[in-house]
C-alpha cells in the first residue's frame, strides 16, 4: 500500500514530493514559486508605475513585492523624489484557491508570515476596468481557460486605439500593441509571469 502511494505521489506532485512539501510550497509561493532576482527586476522595472496583479490567489507573490519594495523605498535617499504610493495591487475573485480559507484563515501563521491582507474580491475584468489605468500587468500562472487572454485584452482595451482578437500568447506577441511599449514573459525554474505595459 506504502508503494502505491508513493507512486500516486510522484505522478500528482513529482518525483519524491510529498503532499507535506507541495502544501508547504502552495502556503509560502501559492501555484509558482518567485525568487529575489524577479522580485527585483519587477521592482527595479517598474517602481514609478505600480503593479496590477490578477488572479493573485492568496496574495504570495503581492506580499513578496510589496515587503521588497517597501524595503527598497527605506535605503532611498533623503533627496529621492520617489512618491510613495501602494506599489502592488492585488485582485482574485477567491473561486479557484488552491488553499481553503476555511483553513489558512487570518488567524493561522501561514495567511500572517505569506499572504497578502489587501487582496480585493473582484473578478479579472473588473479588477482591469476599475484599478488598472497606469499600472503594468502581472499575470503568474494564470489558470487554464480564458481568464488570462480576458484579462490582457481588458487592459489593452483601457488603452485608446487597440482591439486584439488574437489568441494569449499570439496576442502578446502580436505587433497590433500600438499602444503597447513592452511586454514581457519572464520564464524560470521556479516561476512564469507575464507583465504587460501599456504606456497611456
Amino acid at each position: 500500500m506504502n508503494n502505491i502511494l508513493k507512486e500516486m505521489n510522484s505522478v500528482v506532485y513529482g518525483k519524491n514530493v510529498t503532499p507535506q512539501m507541495r502544501e508547504d510550497f502552495l502556503i509560502q509561493y501559492g501555484c509558482t514559486g518567485y525568487t529575489n532576482e524577479i522580485l527585483e527586476y519587477l521592482i527595479d522595472t517598474y517602481s514609478s508605475r505600480g503593479i496590477i496583479e490578477v488572479g493573485a490567489g492568496n496574495g504570495q507573490w503581492a506580499r513578496a513585492l510589496s515587503d521588497h519594495y517597501k524595503e527598497n523605498q527605506k535605503h532611498q535617499s533623503p533627496n529621492s523624489t520617489t512618491k510613495a504610493f501602494e506599489f502592488i495591487l492585488a485582485h482574485d475573485n477567491m473561486k479557484q484557491l488552491p488553499l481553503s480559507p476555511k483553513i489558512y484563515h487570518k488567524q493561522t501563521l501561514p495567511a500572517n508570515k505569506y499572504f497578502y491582507d489587501k487582496v480585493q474580491r473582484l473578478t479579472h475584468i473588473d479588477s482591469v476596468q476599475k484599478n488598472a489605468r497606469g499600472r503594468v500587468l502581472l499575470l503568474v500562472y494564470p489558470p487554464p481557460g480564458s481568464m488570462a487572454l480576458e484579462t490582457v485584452q481588458a487592459y489593452v482595451n483601457a488603452s485608446p486605439g487597440y482591439r486584439g482578437k488574437e489568441r494569449f500568447t499570439t496576442h502578446l506577441e502580436s505587433t497590433n500593441y500600438t499602444r503597447c511599449k513592452r511586454w514581457i514573459m519572464v520564464r524560470g525554474v521556479h516561476y512564469l509571469c507575464y507583465t504587460i505595459d501599456c504606456s497611456y
